[in-house]
This record gives structure tokens, C-alpha cells and sequence, in this order.
């Protein structure tokens, strides 16, 4: 199952993504209060290499939308 444009906030059944999903979760209130944002954003984990490359980031968040995109390749 791959990952990619995973919206968290669902829930998860794939074997160990759970301890992920933590992760990814307090990733993304660290960004928020880094950020100063009022409203956590949505989070979308890109798990294919190629989302690096073509964006040349491993993330960023993006105000118009309310999002953050991560890489979480590797």
C-alpha cells in the first residue's frame, strides 16, 4: 500500500504505520507551532522519491491551502 497524498487524521490499518502516524502527527504540531499557525494544516506524506525531486524539497507548507507536504521516502 503505498502512502502517497495519505491524508492523516483517517484510520490506519497497515501493520506498524501506527507508531508512524504518531510520529508524522507530532511532526506536524512542531511545524504548526514552528509556523505560528492558529489552525493545524492538513498533512500529506508523499512516500515516492520522485515527489523530492520534481518539488527539490523534502517538504513545505503551504498557506493558500492550509497544507503541509512531507516527503517520507526511505
Amino acid at each position: 500500500m503505498s502512502l502517497h497524498g495519505y491524508i492523516i487524521g483517517g484510520s490506519i490499518t497497515v501493520e506498524g504505520v501506527e507508531d508512524k502516524h504518531a510520529i508524522y502527527h507530532e511532526f506536524a504540531k512542531h511545524c504548526c507551532d514552528h509556523l505560528g499557525l492558529d489552525e493545524m494544516p492538513t498533512l500529506n506524506l508523499h512516500d515516492d522519491p520522485e515527489w523530492t525531486t520534481q518539488n527539490g524539497t523534502f517538504g513545505h507548507y503551504k498557506p493558500s491551502t492550509n497544507t503541509i507536504n512531507l516527503s517520507i521516502t526511505g
